[in-house]
């Protein structure tokens, strides 16, 4: 009886031993909890990246969106301060589209014209010319490139770039009355300056008065 009890007693000095080595070794975390760490980090990372490119784009949006509004706005007022095109000193009441409508010069004779002119706020416009014997007849005859420049208040040049005037310049004059634009050159019902001798090739023979009869109206 009495070694029935120690072995019991033994046995339950085992089990409490083994209950106390269990308790001081709980078992190693299972390695899946670090692969779903390194799962969630990658997300994270990903995230943030994105992010980044998002903001760094909007950022050159928001950035590059007002320095256009300001360029465009120049440009339409002709007064933009960097050097674009040919000329920075253009007259903002020239630019735009111009037209002439069918002229004929002298009703006892078949011959009509028309012109258009665009000029551009860079200092660029483009010529056309249009003749026939009757306004009915006219077809486009003339396409002209010009760059312009303005000395002077009333005084442009004209260089043309392509056309039948290619490589020469007009020294010519201008003047803009609330929708008409009127220069010196051009046919006309007159003599205006060839009787002077003024055809504008030079500086000293430039246009001294304005063609009243190739009127240009803004369209």
């Amino acid at each position: 009886m009495l070694s029935e009890a120690k072995s019991a007693s033994g046995g339950a000095e085992e089990k409490t031993v083994a209950a106390g080595t269990e308790n001081q070794n709980p078992p190693a975390p299972a390695p899946k909890k670090k692969s779903s760490c390194w799962l969630v980090g990658g997300i994270i990372i990903a995230v943030v990246i994105v992010l980044l490119l998002i903001a760094s784009f909007l950022g050159f949006r928001l950035f590059t969106y007002p320095a256009m509004l300001l360029s465009n706005y120049f440009d339409k007022t002709g007064n933009n301060s960097a050097e674009v095109g040919v000329s920075k000193n253009v007259d903002p009441a020239l630019v735009g589209n111009w037209d002439t409508g069918c002229l004929v010069p002298d009703s006892n004779s078949p011959w009509a014209e028309r012109h258009t002119f665009t000029i551009s706020s860079n200092g660029t416009a483009n010529h056309k010319r249009y003749s026939g014997n009757s306004c009915a007849a006219i077809a486009e005859d003339h396409n002209d490139n010009i760059n312009f420049t303005i000395p002077s208040s009333g005084k442009i040049n004209l260089t043309y770039t392509s056309g039948i005037a290619a490589g020469s310049t007009s020294y010519d004059i201008y003047k803009v009355s609330g929708d008409t634009l009127r220069f010196g050159h051009g046919f006309c019902n007159c003599s205006k300056d060839l009787a002077t001798g003024d055809y504008g090739l030079t500086e000293a023979t430039r246009f001294s008065l304005l063609n009243e009869f190739l009127v240009y109206k803004k369209q």
